[in-house]
């Protein structure tokens, strides 16, 4: 025999704030970081033009790291053979030019900051290539730990739950 059970749905700020705090763990848990593949395209890209080889490289939870190799004969070049190299190889010109070059994505703005300070100041003042293109790395491996951060932190939930106009059970559960 058929029955009909009333249910009242909730908005995500309707629900009582420990209720909203469980559904924001949950969410933490269940919820993959949708854009971890646009990070690791924009490092792969700039591996394919940089005159390195990234060996590992890990992001999140306080490990958060990359290392790689770089051909010897230039590694050390400093200085104004460092600016002239950059400028030559192309790299102030592809750090001055559109944004996002390598895949459109973000985290390629991150890997060169290192450049563009290094190009924009004068060539004197220009380290090695080496401490630049490490530079550059560890600029986009701590955009992504941000981005990951950001991601689980309350507030990136919240939105994300209110973007796509989510509405609850009184206990949580996505109506």
């Amino acid at each position: 025999m058929a029955r009909t059970i009333e249910v009242t749905i909730y908005k995500f700020d309707e629900l009582d704030a420990a209720i909203q705090q469980r559904v924001i763990e949950r969410w933490r848990e269940g919820d993959q970081f949708f854009w971890a593949d646009e990070w690791r395209d924009s490092l792969m890209a700039f591996e394919k033009l940089a005159p390195i080889k990234v060996r590992d490289w890990s992001v999140g939870y306080g490990d958060t790291y990359v290392t790689f190799d770089m051909d010897e004969d230039i590694a050390d070049l400093s200085g104004g053979e460092a600016h002239a190299w950059l400028i030559q190889e192309g790299w102030a010109k592809l750090a001055a030019g559109q944004d996002c070059p390598f895949t459109g994505y973000c985290g390629d703005e991150n890997l060169l900051d290192a450049i563009r300070t290094a190009t924009n100041n004068p060539a004197s003042d220009c380290p090695p290539l080496r401490d630049i293109f490490k530079e550059a790395l560890d600029g986009w491996a701590k955009g992504f730990e941000a981005d990951l951060d950001y991601w689980h932190s309350e507030e990136a939930v919240r939105e994300d739950i209110d973007a796509n106009g989510y509405e609850f059970n009184a206990n949580g559960t996505l109506a």
